[in-house]
């Protein structure tokens, strides 16, 4: 076996990688004998079952295969004949170190680690059915409760690599190639002088998602306040809502603007880098506008404090009342916020 090649296993949202991604980084960095590859399942370790066609590439895979931290990057495939050959692939590599870092059914991740290497370190997130927390060699936390998440990696990554990161180094970064920026520039932004508010209501969960109607009400509201003449408000209306795109395009006033991210991951980020300001629900969004420092009202459920968008300032955050869904927020709330901050 070879002993500097590493394989990681793990689901990856876009906020996910987003503050786990320093850790890569500095582990690269400190280690440049390391061969370190990196499998993501988009599944989140679902029964075969449920899948009848591969499901839409995720579009952290964009992201990551941008990056130099990595030496292979692969996909879990969801037809059973191809994963099984896919785990015959792996074996073959004769991996030294295999870590899971799925923490969504983290048992079916640490047998598919030990699968893939039957000699090797394997190591995983603790799970609830100890026989396979047998499997492994070393068991991290999966949750540590009153903290923000990147604390829980670097435990993770304090325990297996003794890599410490400092508090600059943890925050996040996302360098958007220019070819993007441009792109996006040039389609929207070729107005120069105009206050851009990028407003994100959608998450894939409705629980944390805010109502379209109160997003154009908020719009109706600013664009009769002085605060906001010639401002241009951008509504993000994810990929798998296109239908929407038809139902809004004549209620729109005119300094409205529809956007979709269809074609890359970082569409978005560069889209979030060109505006003044962001609204984002406790989505990737929040995250990512944090990443590239653009200031933001992020509405939140209070049971989630611990994604809330790295180092923010809590003035800066909406909770949802009384363990409510974020849809309870109320249009008042948020545009007071917005003025607040203009007003600074």
């Amino acid at each position: 076996m070879s002993s500097n090649k590493i394989l990681f296993i793990t689901h990856l949202a876009i906020g996910d990688f987003i503050y786990m991604q320093p850790y890569f980084k500095k582990l690269a960095k400190t280690n440049p004998d390391f061969k370190i590859d990196i499998c993501v399942d988009e599944s989140r370790c679902k029964p075969f079952i449920l899948f009848k066609k591969q499901p839409k590439i995720n579009s952290v895979i964009d992201w990551i295969k941008n990056l130099e931290y990595f030496n292979e990057i692969f996909q879990i495939p969801y037809d059973k004949k191809a994963f099984n050959q896919f785990v015959d692939n792996c074996k073959e590599e004769k991996y030294k170190k295999v870590i899971s870092l799925g923490t969504i059914r983290s048992h079916r991740y640490n047998y598919f680690a030990r699968q893939i290497s039957a000699d090797g370190f394997v190591i995983g997130i603790k799970s609830k059915q100890e026989k396979y927390n047998k499997l492994l060699n070393l068991t991290l936390r999966a949750n540590k409760p009153n903290h923000h998440v990147t604390e829980l990696y670097a435990d993770w990554f304090e325990k297996i690599f003794n890599l410490k990161l400092t508090k600059e180094e943890i925050f996040p970064t996302i360098d958007i190639p220019l070819k993007w920026l441009q792109e996006i520039k040039e389609k929207f932004f070729y107005t120069k002088n105009v206050k851009s508010i990028f407003i994100n209501s959608f998450a894939s969960n409705a629980k944390r998602s805010w109502p379209i109607k109160n997003v154009l009400t908020l719009i109706s509201n600013l664009n009769k306040n002085p605060l906001f003449l010639s401002s241009k408000f951008i509504i993000n209306i994810p990929p798998e809502n296109n239908k929407l795109v038809n139902e809004l395009t004549e209620k729109l006033q005119k300094n409205v603007i529809l956007f979709t991210a269809n074609k890359n991951f970082f569409e978005l980020p560069a889209m979030v880098a060109n505006c003044s300001f962001v609204i984002s629900v406790e989505t990737s969004t929040m995250h990512i506008a944090q990443a590239l420092k653009i200031p933001q009202i992020a509405l939140m459920r209070s049971k989630s404090p611990d994604w809330k968008p790295y180092t923010i300032d809590e003035n800066r955050i909406i909770f949802a009342p009384d363990n409510k869904k974020i849809k309870d927020i109320s249009i008042e709330e948020v545009e007071k916020k917005l003025k607040d901050y203009f007003h600074e």
